[in-house]
């Protein structure tokens, strides 16, 4: 039995469902909902380049002249990457690395940011940091996901692994080309630009411009070392065209992605996730509302963050991300109202 065998009511269905959205019980109720966030560049104006880095060790197969070990060092504000051979991992030759290839190089952190590995955290290398007047963070093993070098990690792994299949042996030669392949390829999260154009303020050069095929005869008794610089050129072709064809998908999916988030604008009505501030918290899960509202977007800081006000205006101190946020509609009996505008004119013609 339904309500329609009984009743004839025009827009029965588009009434019933315009009432139902807009009940404030429901629209209280439930819990925070898995979806996705707007993406937007991370870069501020103010970053410092290497200000903050990260380390990790990524274990290789034994290659050329024993190298079997690469360490990772990522800077975490604009994700440029030092990527160095090691053919043994220990505190010494990793506090050489770092000193010799990164500090020497760029600068001395404030922070470096590690994991539980010995090779970081024995007490000879906390000293040299100590002195150095670098701040040790150590990541806990439960929260190795958060290094920003071990997510660089799989990125150097699957450029190096797809790039030299049967050439394993030599991936040696190729970690320099991997890196500065990996530093000058342009990103979507850091607005358009490359690691390499964030840290040195130019544009890279283009290593591809250059041609190793033509060579005067007289350089002919090093055929194998130019073998390996057109070969090493074949393989940054290959890194190019990898990463091109990964930032196209990355953009697709961030596409697709944009199209399915709501948008919000200043004077939309909105709902927050506040559970300790809202009408019924109780110990149990069966019974909450965690949403608290009516309340509207008072300013838009950026596509993840927003300033709400409460209906008389008054601002509330706090900024509150994308994900906190759900839209609210307020019943009327001409149609839902989803701006404070809608319902101030609403509420002046007496029609609320």
């Amino acid at each position: 039995m339904t309500i329609a065998d009984h009743f004839y009511i025009v827009n029965l269905v588009a009434k019933l469902k315009c009432y139902i959205e807009a009940c404030s019980i429901c629209q209280t109720v439930g819990h925070k909902p898995a979806k996705e966030s707007p993406v937007h560049p991370r870069i501020l104006e103010s970053y410092h380049p290497m200000d903050v880095m990260s380390a990790d060790i990524k274990v290789m197969p034994k290659g050329h002249e024993n190298y079997q070990h690469i360490l990772v060092v990522v800077c975490d504000a604009t994700n440029y990457m030092v990527l160095i051979p090691l053919k043994e991992v220990n505190m010494q030759m990793v506090s050489e690395a770092l000193i010799q290839q990164v500090f020497c190089v760029f600068t001395i952190p404030k922070m470096l940011c590690i994991d539980k590995d010995t090779e970081f955290t024995a007490a000879m290398i906390q000293n040299i940091m100590a002195r150095l007047k670098i701040k040790m963070h150590v990541i806990s093993p439960m929260n190795h996901g958060s290094l920003k070098a071990e997510w660089q990690i799989q990125t150097i792994q699957n450029i190096l692994v797809k790039q030299l299949t049967k050439k394993g042996q030599d991936w040696a030669f190729y970690v320099a080309a991997a890196q500065r392949e990996a530093n000058t390829f342009a990103s979507t999260a850091l607005g358009g630009f490359s690691p390499h154009e964030l840290v040195f303020l130019r544009k890279p050069p283009n290593f591809l411009a250059v041609d190793f095929n033509a060579f005067p005869d007289t350089c002919l008794q090093y055929h194998e070392y130019i073998d390996l610089l057109r070969a090493r050129r074949t393989f940054i072709q290959g890194v190019v065209d990898a990463l091109h064809e990964k930032q196209a998908q990355d953009r697709a999916k961030v596409q697709n992605a944009n199209q399915r988030l709501h948008k919000y604008a200043k004077g939309d009505l909105v709902a927050v996730l506040a559970p300790t501030a809202a009408a019924l918290a109780m110990n149990s899960r069966k019974f909450r509302r965690d949403y608290v509202g009516l309340l509207a977007i008072d300013t838009v800081v950026d596509a993840t963050h927003f300033k709400l006000r409460d209906l008389q205006g008054k601002v509330l101190p706090d900024m509150f991300h994308y994900c906190r946020l759900r839209p609210w509609k307020e019943y009327t009996t001409a149609h839902n109202l989803t701006t404070q505008e809608e319902l101030l004119e609403v509420y002046h013609n007496q029609d609320l």
